[in-house]
């Protein structure tokens, strides 16, 4: 009983030096301190930290505070996937299917895909999908393509949902169905998939739900994820609590900016986090699709949540003294 509690103790002393330096890492990451990052994260990805691994390959794959390197990048993924971290598995996926510090192997993309796949992830499930649709990798079979895009688009998935209405619109896997075209269609088109609304317009105009998609409509492939990734929570048991109304959560946002372009918006968030970390570090990014009718399409960028109007009115005040736009969002 004594050594089982003195591994303990050693343990505790050893993780908590280990999370320390990751966070540190991920701070200095948030700000844009690349340097301070790969720092601290390396000797973690060298003693064989998968999540320390995953994140320096990230910043190999994008040349974050080092010359982009594939090659590099493909390594510290493969270390990573090797231990079973999804998003390692799924940058390794998109590595082979691209060509990217590899020769392109569709087979390998595919075996890849599916290891995440078949822990839940999203964008893995979907790319899956789209390799079965394809043929790419794997014999083609529309039916596990279905299965495939089907799971990730009930996980709210906007480029599975696109595909899932584009098979139910051409009878691929399914039977045609133009209510679960439409349904699907609406659910990406809601996120901003512009390819969705073009297919929904198309079939609005000719005043049916016929099904009339763009003829050169083709499957989408996920992007892999964006961003380091976070230390894993640890899994606390909770204690009993009495049962208790909960009263409705009020949430404000604040918009930053309308542009054309889910990609532009995207892009945006990410200038603006990094530009003013001490102000939106904490907060996540919404971006709303809107159409204007005859002024156009816009996505506006919204970040929160935010308890109150006057913590939102708060940052907005720091945000134009930043000389940014800022407009209060009520519930």
């Amino acid at each position: 009983m004594k050594r089982i509690a003195l591994a303990a103790v050693l343990l505790v002393m050893l993780i908590g030096p280990v999370r320390a330096g990751f966070e540190e890492g991920l701070a200095a990451y948030d700000r844009g301190d690349y340097a301070t990052a790969l720092k601290e994260w390396r000797p973690l990805a060298e003693q064989g930290g998968a999540t320390a691994q995953y994140n320096l390959g990230l910043m190999y794959y994008k040349g974050e505070g080092v010359p982009q390197d594939y090659a590099e990048a493909l390594k510290w993924y493969r270390k990573a996937a090797e231990q079973g971290d999804a998003w390692a598995q799924v940058y390794l996926g998109v590595m082979y299917a691209k060509g990217k510090g590899v020769p392109q192997d569709y087979v390998e993309a595919v075996k890849w895909y599916r290891k995440a796949a078949e822990q839940g992830d999203g964008n893995a499930q979907n790319n899956l999908g789209v390799m079965y649709y394809h043929g790419a990798g794997v014999a083609r079979d529309y039916a596990e393509a279905v299965k495939w895009n089907r799971k990730a688009a009930e996980q709210g998935y906007a480029g599975a949902q696109y595909n899932l209405g584009l098979m139910y619109a051409k009878g691929k896997g399914v039977p045609q169905d133009y209510a679960e075209v439409v349904k699907w269609y609406r659910k990406a088109a809601a996120q901003g998939l512009a390819e969705a609304q073009n297919n929904l317009d198309l079939m609005y105009a000719k005043a049916t739900i016929s099904g009339e998609d763009d003829p050169n409509s083709t499957e989408q492939l996920s992007p892999p994820p964006e961003g380091p990734m976070r230390w894993p929570k640890p899994v606390v048991e909770p204690s009993p609590e009495p049962s208790v109304t909960a009263s409705p959560v009020t949430v404000f946002r604040v918009q930053l900016a309308a542009l054309r372009s889910r990609a532009d918006a995207e892009a945006a968030w990410r200038r603006l986090k990094l530009a003013n970390g001490d102000l939106l570090g904490a907060l996540d990014a919404e971006i709303l699709y809107v159409d204007l009718g005859d002024k156009g399409v816009f996505y506006r960028l919204r970040a929160g949540p935010l308890a109150s109007a006057a913590k939102a009115s708060a940052l907005c005040s720091r945000l134009k003294a930043h000389k940014l736009d800022c407009l209060v969002i009520k519930p």
